[in-house]
């Protein structure tokens, strides 16, 4: 594992780096940085370093704004891409087949009514019918134990939606594995999972404030369902 670059207080281009952020999924470094036109960002070290990345993105609205540079691009293009300096040039004639009138005629013809076998009612009745239940329930790919119209019905529910508020309030807001703090990019995790704990889906002392990041780190390392206290530990103390 790599040691930690300090970008702190260095600038690059219009951007200041005001503090560390936190680390990726990758193990790379993000920064808090303050761009010169007061908007702050978090960005990846190795952008900044490169110089990949000047500024929080006004750099290039202003540039595209700018009218003289508009009209340089304009001129550049200028019959560049015209007649024979055109890569299609002579490519689309009517040595294609799929151009030819007659070829056309016949294409659109076979796709009206019956002639297109996809359009026929008893052929689309037999497909219909071919497909009911063939991936419902345990047939699905996706079936992971007969939990899924449970949970998508308490997340719909108001009480859930108080829960989950509730928790984010008692956490302050933050993520208590890595501390970040941005709305809308955290999560309230269930300790005790739903598939065995139906009792404790709006327990609050059953809830635990994650960013998404932490959340899909936690379930990659123990899966979903049957998570625990003891996994919860072991998560927060790693």
């Amino acid at each position: 594992m790599g040691k930690i670059i300090d970008l702190t207080n260095k600038r690059f281009g219009k951007l200041v780096v005001a503090e560390f952020s936190h680390k990726d999924k990758f193990n790379k470094a993000h920064w808090m940085c303050r761009c010169d036109c007061g908007v702050k960002k978090i960005i990846g070290g190795q952008p900044l370093r490169t110089g990949d990345t000047k500024s929080c993105g006004c750099y290039h609205i202003e540039v595209n704004k700018s009218l003289e540079v508009r009209e340089k691009i304009s001129k550049a293009l200028k019959g560049r891409f015209c007649g024979k300096n055109n890569p299609m040039y002579g490519k689309m004639s009517v040595n294609n087949p799929a151009r030819r009138p007659d070829v056309r005629k016949k294409i659109s013809e076979s796709k009206k009514g019956n002639n297109n076998p996809s359009k026929r009612a008893s052929v689309r009745k037999k497909i219909s019918e071919s497909r009911i239940g063939r991936f419902s329930g345990k047939n699905h790919p996706n079936w992971k134990g007969g939990i899924s119209l449970y949970t998508d019905k308490l997340r719909a529910s108001l009480e859930y939606k108080e829960w989950r508020k509730s928790v984010f309030s008692r956490d302050m807001y933050t993520c208590k594995k890595c501390n970040m703090s941005k709305s809308g990019k955290l999560t309230a995790h269930h300790i005790e999972s739903l598939n065995n704990n139906h009792d404790l889906a709006c327990d609050i002392e059953n809830g635990i404030t994650m960013c998404k990041h932490c959340h899909t780190e936690f379930h990659n390392r123990y899966g979903y369902g049957r998570n625990d206290i003891n996994q919860l530990n072991h998560f927060m103390s790693n």
